[in-house]
């Protein structure tokens, strides 16, 4: 499957968020299980959506760097969440309403708790990204192992032959070294040429 690391890369940023947010709340009470686990597929299905259009954008933009994609990607995201204020999508109610009590004014704190939550998914995004997008080679069939040598052969020049050792004379027709003085090639009976 194509998209499995941008897929994976999202659930593990939703997860972390989920998780600082139900210790959040546990410090502060008690958690509600069922809205919990109604959260946790919110946020869990909204992160590997978008994780698997990071994937998309990663392989589309091949011609960009891997960081200015993730910049232009968290950039998206970032404002998305701003503008409509959904930012408990990306990092679950928990710790969005963690976050958006902490300010004075409800309406800016519903936009600073979607900008953090969101620059805080974006960033863990491509932190999980990056280990999971490094291309591994792949290993040689063994097949192509046991060929590669004989392609490399094949594919040069054969190196020139070494001289004949000193006293030996090379027959022409066959190759097989003879001793100095042997008038016929003692492996295929050609005459041999005569030492100057």
């Amino acid at each position: 499957m194509y998209g499995w690391r941008g897929i994976a890369a999202g659930i593990l940023a939703g997860a972390t968020l989920l998780a600082i947010g139900v210790v959040a709340e546990a410090a502060r009470g008690p958690i509600d299980p069922a809205s919990l686990a109604v959260d946790a597929v919110i946020v869990l299905t909204i992160s590997a959506v978008l994780g698997l259009a990071f994937n998309v954008v990663d392989k589309l933009a091949f011609f960009a760097k891997y960081s200015t994609k993730a910049e232009a990607y968290a950039v998206a995201i970032i404002a998305l969440a701003a503008l409509t204020g959904r930012g408990q999508l990306l990092a679950g109610r928990q710790l969005y309403s963690l976050i958006a009590s902490r300010a004075s004014a409800p309406l800016i704190g519903d936009v600073a708790a979607s900008l953090i939550a969101a620059a805080a998914w974006s960033g863990l995004l491509t932190l999980y990204y990056a280990p999971l997008a490094r291309r591994r080679k792949k290993p040689q069939s063994p097949l192509k192992a046991l060929l590669a040598p004989l392609e490399e052969r094949a594919g040069r020049k054969a190196p020139p032959p070494p001289p004949p050792p000193p006293g030996y004379v090379v027959c022409p027709r066959c190759g097989a070294l003879n001793e100095a003085g042997s008038k016929y090639c003692i492996k295929c009976g050609a005459r041999l040429p005569a030492a100057h």
